[in-house]
This record gives C-alpha cells, sequence and structure tokens, in this order.
C-alpha cells in the first residue's frame, strides 16, 4: 500500500513538472510571438510615419514633426517607482 502511494505520487510529480516544462516552452514562444507581432508592428507605424511626413514635409512643420517616432520616452520624477523603473512604458507618437 505505501510503495503504491509513493508510486502515484512520484508519477503525478513527474506529470506536474512535464507539464511545467511544456508551460516554460509554451511561454518562450508566446513572447518571441509577441516580439515578432510587435517589431511587425512597428515597421508598418514607421512606414505610415514616413508618408506623413512626406506628405507635410514643404506644407506645415508642425504636422511634419509630429510624424517623427519617440524612440525614447522622457523621464521625469512622476513617471519613477521607487526602484527607479520607469512605470509607463509606453511611446507617444503624435499623429
Amino acid at each position: 500500500m505505501l510503495i503504491t502511494e509513493i508510486q502515484e505520487l512520484f508519477s503525478e510529480l513527474s506529470d506536474i513538472l512535464i507539464n511545467y516544462e511544456l508551460a516554460k516552452v509554451n511561454r518562450m514562444v508566446s513572447t518571441r510571438e509577441r516580439h515578432i507581432i510587435g517589431n511587425n508592428l512597428y515597421e508598418l507605424v514607421a512606414r505610415y510615419c514616413k508618408i506623413g511626413r512626406a506628405i507635410w514635409m514643404d506644407i506645415n512643420n508642425v504636422l511634419y514633426e509630429s510624424y517623427f517616432l519617440n524612440t525614447k520616452p522622457d523621464k521625469t520624477p512622476a513617471d519613477e517607482s521607487e526602484d527607479n523603473e520607469i512605470v509607463d512604458e509606453t511611446i507617444p507618437i503624435s499623429v
């Protein structure tokens, strides 16, 4: 009886470890997919911004300047937490 309980627990633990490893792999795959999708989206936005700059270049300097992407947001004390980590990591894009 004790041996069968140990074997059942060992089998359950093995299943849990396998599921854990599968979850880690799935997480890495999902993260990579999100990065690819994000990079594709950024390329698309950058292309549209380039078109916007071309349209407004000689017409309106303010609108022309609004089609530049900020690659690094300005850090202000309100944006930082106690650990000096940026709380809001969004990149402002004015259109």
